[in-house]
Order: C-alpha cells, then sequence, then structure tokens
C-alpha cells in the first residue's frame, strides 16, 4: 500500500523527466543506499522519498518495513500503523522484523483513529476525501488516520459508487458498513408455452435461465439469447443491455412438425367398421400411418356383433397394434345337469339295447337246444334274467332321458357378451 508525500510526488515527478538507463536491481540498490544514508543522518523525510523509489523498483516486505519506521520517526502516526499492518500482512518471516511491527501496531493503537470499511458485496476499492488521491484500500479493510471528520467513498465495477461521511476518535476503532446497489438493465424475453430461455455472456457463461415468459436483470452488455422447445425449433439473438433500461425479446422460433406414430387394427371377423376420433377411417384389417401423439378414441363396428369402443394412446415413432375381438350379442345357456341327465339315460338305454341283444341270443339258443332233443333250462332262465335287466334298463334309461329333456326346456337361458381389444406396441 503506497503513500505519497508531497517530497515524494516531487521526486517521482524529476524521475519520469529523466531517461532511466540502468536496470531495476541496479536502481533499487542506489535508493536502498540513499534511503539508509539519509535514515541514518536523521534524514527522515528524504529517507522516505528513496525508500518509495526503492519500492517501486523492486517491490519488497523489508521495504514496506523501512518505510513505516519513517513515518514512525516523522510522527506521522497513521502513516506508520498502516505501513506496518501491511508488513504484517505480506509474507516475510524475518521474526524481529515481525515482533518489532506487532508491538509498533500495539503501541500505535491509542495514537490514531481508525475506520474498518465493510462493502457488501466486497472487494470494493476505498477512497479517503478525493478520488484522485488514490486507492487506500480494499473492503473489508482496516484505515487508519488522524482524529476527525472523513469522507469516505467506495466503488466496485458493475455498482453504483457509495460515499459517506464519519466521525474518527484517537484510540477508537469506527465500523462502517456500506451496500453496493448493481448497476441493471432489465430483460423480458417471451417466446413458446414450452420455451426454455438461457442468457448468455461472450465468453459463454449463463447469467440467467428458466421457462419463458423470463424476466431478469442483468449488467449492462451484450449478451446471446437462447430459447429451447420440445415443439419449436432452437432459437437463438443477440441483445444488447442497458443501464437502467428495459430490453424487450420476442422469441418466434419455427414450430415443429407435430410428433406421430401408427395404429394397426385388426378384429376377428373382416370388414369391421374403424371410427378414430369420430371419423370413419377404414375396415378392418387397416393400417393407419401418422397418426398425431397422443390419446385418440377408437371404435369398431360390424352387423350382427357387439361395438368395442376405447381410447389408445398413440407414441412417438411407435406402431400400436389393436386386435379386437367383437363378440356376439348374446348366448343361449341350459343347466349342465340337463345334459347330464340326457346323456346318462342315453347310456342307460344303450346298456339296455345290448342287454336286449343277448336276451334274444339266449332265447335263440334254447329254441336250438329244445329243436336237437337237449336241455335249454338254463338258456331260459339266462334269457329271463337278461330280459329282467334290458327292461330295468330301459325304464331307467327313459327316465333319465325324459328329466333331461325338461330340464333342456326349463333351464333356457341368455348371457349378454362384450367385445374385447388387446393393445401391443413396437417401434416403427
Amino acid at each position: 500500500m503506497k503513500r505519497h508525500s508531497t517530497a515524494l510526488v516531487a521526486v517521482l515527478s524529476l524521475l519520469a523527466a529523466s531517461p532511466v538507463s540502468a536496470d531495476s536491481g541496479a536502481q533499487a540498490r542506489f535508493h536502498d543506499a540513499m534511503a539508509r544514508r539519509h535514515y541514518e543522518a536523521g534524514r527522515y523525510e528524504a529517507a522516505l522519498g528513496e525508500f518509495f523509489l526503492e519500492q517501486r523498483v523492486a517491490p519488497n516486505p523489508r521495504i514496506v518495513f523501512n518505510i513505516a519506521r519513517c513515518h514512525e520517526r516523522l510522527r506521522r502516526h497513521a502513516g506508520a500503523y498502516m505501513y506496518y499492518a501491511e508488513y504484517l500482512a505480506s509474507t516475510d518471516s524475518d521474526e524481529t522484523r515481525r515482533t518489532r511491527a506487532s508491538e509498533a501496531l500495539t503501541q500505535l493503537e491509542s495514537q490514531v483513529a481508525r475506520l474498518r470499511v465493510r462493502s457488501e458485496p466486497a472487494g470494493a476499492s476505498i477512497y479517503i476525501e478525493r478520488r484522485e488521491l488514490g486507492v487506500w484500500g480494499v473492503s473489508p479493510s482496516i484505515i487508519a488516520r488522524d482524529p476527525g471528520s472523513a469522507h469516505v467513498y467506495i466503488e466496485l465495477a458493475g455498482h453504483y459508487p457509495e460515499e459517506r461521511d464519519v466521525e474518527l476518535t484517537r484510540g477508537a476503532l469506527t465500523e462502517l458498513a456500506l451496500t453496493l446497489r448493481r448497476i441493471v438493465g432489465t430483460v423480458e424475453v417471451s417466446g413458446p408455452a414450452d420455451g426454455q430461455v438461457r442468457v448468455l455472456t461472450p465468453a459463454g457463461e449463463t447469467v440467467a435461465e428458466g421457462a419463458a415468459p423470463l424476466s431478469a436483470q442483468l449488467a449492462p452488455g451484450d449478451y446471446r439469447v437462447e430459447v429451447s422447445s420440445e415443439t419449436h425449433q432452437p432459437w437463438a439473438d443477440l441483445i444488447r443491455v442497458e443501464r437502467e433500461a428495459s430490453t424487450t425479446v420476442s422469441a418466434t422460433p419455427e414450430a415443429l412438425p407435430p410428433a406421430t406414430g401408427a395404429l394397426t387394427i385388426t378384429a376377428n371377423l373382416a370388414g369391421a367398421v374403424v371410427t378414430l376420433d369420430g371419423e370413419a377411417v377404414g375396415f378392418t384389417p387397416t393400417i393407419l400411418p401418422g397418426v398425431a401423439v397422443g390419446s385418440h378414441h377408437l371404435e369398431l363396428t360390424r352387423e350382427g356383433r357387439r361395438p368395442w369402443s376405447g381410447d389408445v394412446a398413440v407414441r412417438p415413432d411407435e406402431r400400436a397394434w389393436v386386435t379386437v375381438a367383437l363378440a356376439q350379442p348374446q348366448r343361449q345357456t341350459r343347466s349342465d345337469l340337463s345334459y347330464a341327465s340326457g346323456a346318462l339315460g342315453l347310456a342307460l338305454m344303450l346298456g339296455a339295447a345290448i342287454t336286449t341283444g343277448f336276451s334274444f341270443a339266449q332265447r335263440d339258443e334254447f329254441d336250438r337246444l329244445t329243436a336237437m332233443g337237449s336241455p335249454g333250462e338254463e338258456a331260459a332262465s339266462t334269457g329271463r334274467v337278461l330280459n329282467s335287466v334290458a327292461d330295468i334298463l330301459w325304464g331307467a334309461g327313459g327316465a333319465f332321458a325324459a328329466v333331461g329333456v325338461v330340464l333342456f326346456f326349463a333351464t333356457e337361458g341368455t348371457i349378454e357378451l362384450a367385445s374385447e381389444a388387446s393393445v401391443a406396441r413396437g417401434a416403427l
């Protein structure tokens, strides 16, 4: 941190007016030797000027320490405090100098008025009294001054400057906190309903983003506005934001063609009428390409069959196969008992017929034996048993068959049927 006395300004002016031919190292050694000679002779003002020149040519924490000592000898307590503080903030590791500087700061605190300047945001340049006197530090920073009033002025790029008058008291630390207001302009970006907006600097840094419409406050300058959308082509434009002005951007990207898919519709009967969203589009089987993405109402009708209708989702670049089973309006139903009874009756009558046949065979055997004069009692007995069994079977079979017929007509009914559909999907 540099402080310029009147003598120093004069020396620097002479130096600037004179051509310099020596290298920086030689200049630094020359000024260092002159400064030490003046310091040993008690000419602290002259020594201070030489140390300033040396620091300008070859900056070094040791020189800052020497500048602080000169200020201290001249009883310029504020300057001494500032340079000792700057030295202690350096990386110089000399323990003797650091101890001396710390002790000096402690002693000087009661001799100076200290001002701690903070700003939001930090990093503002601090000026005291007049801007042309140079920067006293960067916020946050502690500045040592002589007691009395002081006019503090801070500035930071991209913000409005702030200034304040403060009263400084010897031996006290005065706090000053200032808030800097950004210098901005307003950008209003409109675009598609699903648009996403990005605002970028020329270096490609994103400074604002969000859904359209977007409103943002930005530092004055040039920007690139980009708008993306699932339904529109990418859009971009260059804009300039002016200080305290509003810039309106209307993004008008070209709309993308609507996304489509396809439908393939089949049924268990050919020729069924296919209706899509209330409009007849063909007969089964049919293929419908280029159907807009979204939900569509599909209906299939055919004379003598139950109609089917339902919603089908069409997805981008995908084919949906819709297979419909058109059912008859109704189906006749009867009790299963009627079929079981009738079947049992038929089985019994079939058994009766077989048994009757065996009975006739025994009768023929009886007649043959009798004609030959042989006894036929066994054949006659067997025939009688078979006749009895056949009669029983005929009676039972007839009864069950009759019950089956009665139940067949008594339990007659109908079932209402509904058409059904299934959907399969695949890529186009």
